[in-house]
Formats: structure tokens, C-alpha cells, sequence
């Protein structure tokens, strides 16, 4: 069935059964294909900008050049689909399946893919950058020369995963790209947790166990740590400026090279600073009086 090239715009196509039709160079930007199924189709350069194709059937589609920015893709089977080079910004993937299916090159900048399935999918050099992937599936994915930079994968199901040419563990990939800004983990339990270079700005950490844990190159600019348990914690290149430290622990704290407390109120911790780390806030970040 031939259908490229047709003009849909918004128009209403719920339900309608579209597999295996040639697809090429429609318009559906803001249509309404809610349990569409468009399976084994050739969707190659479709307009579906806005598109409302939650729970929809996209098994086996094939195209390249598609612009999915901002379609609502919830619940959507894209079990191997093969979508690549396309324009995926901003979508909502959230419990999409997209086992098995290859999305090389596409830009999933801003996309939800929370508790989405990604098992044996392929992002090589996807742009995932600022991505949800909260609760995400994330199992023998290729991950390979993708951008993940800023992406939220707290809570993912991680197992094998490509990345840079290399099998990555769950703790490298957790560590280097978690993005938590503006959560409540008040009382969260993080006892020697690694969390090297995650985003935390402005995280309400308030009572929380971070004994132990590795702070490096962390953002907690903004952050609330009053009462949290910073003993031993590493904190080589962390930015803790601006952040509420009274009541803290900042005991036996030896890993601080490159630390910055501009404007944090470190000298109000429950259990102060001590030894060479102290001596550093004194000459780097001075409390007006002492």
C-alpha cells in the first residue's frame, strides 16, 4: 500500500491499521494515531512533530530522517524498529519497548525514556544527552560513541552496556552521568556510594549517609547537607558553593584538593572540619569571624 507523501496534519487516524504500507514523506505532525499500527512500514523522512501515537504498534518499522520531536510515544512497541539519523527530541518514550531495535545516530536529547525497555537496543552515536532514563531497562544496549552526558538513569535496570569500544559497569555509568539536580533524597542512605562527577545542584540531602562516599567532581552547588554524614567522604574537585552544611559531619575528611566552598556555611557542621582539611577552608573559603 502506497501512501507517501499524504498530508495528515492533525488529523484523526486512531486506531488505523497501516502495516506494511510505504509511509515515506507523510504529515502527521499533531495527528491523533492512538493504537495505530504501523508496523513493517517505511516511515523514511515522516513529519510527525507533536504526533499522538501512545501505545501504538511500530514493530519493524524502518526510515531515517524522521522527525518524532516532541510525539507522544508512551507505551509505543518499537521492538526492532530501525530509526536512525532521525530527530527524536524531546519525545515521550516513557514504558516504550524498544528491545532489539537500532536508533544509531537519532537524538534523544530531552526524550523520557523512563522505564522504558532498551534490552539489545542500539544507540550507537545517539545523542542521549539530558535524557530520562529513570527506571529504564538497560541490558545489552550498545551504547557506543553515544552522548549521555547529564542523562538521568537513577533506578535503571543496568546490565552489559557498549560504551567508548568497552563493556561499562553499572558503577561507571551510574557515577559519570547520574543527574539528580533539584531531587529530595533528604535521609538518603549513600554510604560510600561512588557518585565521581554527578549532578546534585541544589539536591535536598538533609540527613543524609554519604559516609564514605566519593564526591569527586560532584556539583552540589546550592545543596542542603545540614545533619548529612560527610565522614571520610571524598571531595577532591566537588563544588560544594552556596551549600547548608550546619549540622553536618565533615570529620576525617583527607581527599579535598580542588574542593570549592564559596558562600557554604562549613564552619556550623555538627562535627567541624579538622587537620589539613580545616586549615584549607581557613585559607580558601574564611568565615568573616571566627
Amino acid at each position: 500500500m502506497d501512501l507517501s507523501g499524504r498530508y495528515w496534519h492533525g488529523h484523526n487516524l486512531s486506531g488505523a491499521n497501516l502495516s506494511g504500507a510505504n509511509l515515506c514523506h507523510i504529515n502527521i505532525e499533531r495527528a491523533n494515531l492512538f493504537q495505530a499500527n504501523l508496523s513493517f512500514s517505511n516511515i523514511s523522512s515522516i513529519y510527525a512533530r507533536e504526533a499522538f501515537m501512545k501505545s501504538s504498534d511500530l514493530r519493524n518499522v524502518c526510515g531515517e530522517n524522521i522527525n518524532l520531536e516532541r510525539a507522544n510515544l508512551e507505551y509505543a512497541d518499537l521492538r526492532g524498529a530501525k530509526i536512525t539519523n532521525s530527530f527524536i527530541y524531546g519525545a515521550n518514550l516513557s514504558h516504550a519497548n524498544l528491545e532489539g531495535g537500532d536508533f544509531s545516530r537519532s537524538s534523544f536529547e530531552k526524550a523520557d525514556l523512563s522505564y522504558a525497555n532498551l534490552r539489545f537496543a542500539c544507540f550507537r552515536g545517539a545523542n542521549l544527552r539530558y535524557a530520562n532514563l529513570e527506571g529504564a531497562i538497560i541490558d545489552n544496549t550498545d551504547l557506543d560513541d553515544a552522548c549521555i552526558d547529564k542523562a538521568n538513569i537513577a533506578q535503571a535496570i543496568i546490565g552489559r552496556v557498549w560504551f567508548r569500544g568497552r563493556l561499562l559497569s553499572r558503577n561507571e555509568l551510574v557515577r559519570c552521568h547520574i543527574l539528580l539536580r533539584g531531587k529530595d533524597l533528604g535521609g538518603a542512605f549513600l554510604k560510600g556510594l561512588d557518585l565521581k562527577y554527578a549532578e546534585l545542584e541544589d539536591v535536598n540531602l538533609g540527613g543524609a549517609n554519604l559516609e564514605g562516599a566519593n564526591l569527586e567532581g560532584c556539583n552540589l552547588k546550592d545543596a542542603y547537607l545540614a545533619n548529612a554524614n560527610l565522614k571520610r567522604a571524598i571531595l577532591k574537585d566537588a563544588i560544594l558553593d552556596y551549600a547548608l552544611l550546619a549540622g553536618a559531619d565533615l570529620s576525617e575528611i583527607t581527599q579535598f584538593k580542588g574542593a570549592s566552598l564559596k558562600g557554604a556555611d562549613w564552619w556550623r557542621a555538627g562535627r567541624p572540619p579538622e587537620g589539613e582539611f580545616l586549615e584549607y577552608l581557613k585559607r580558601h573559603f574564611p568565615k568573616k569571624y571566627y
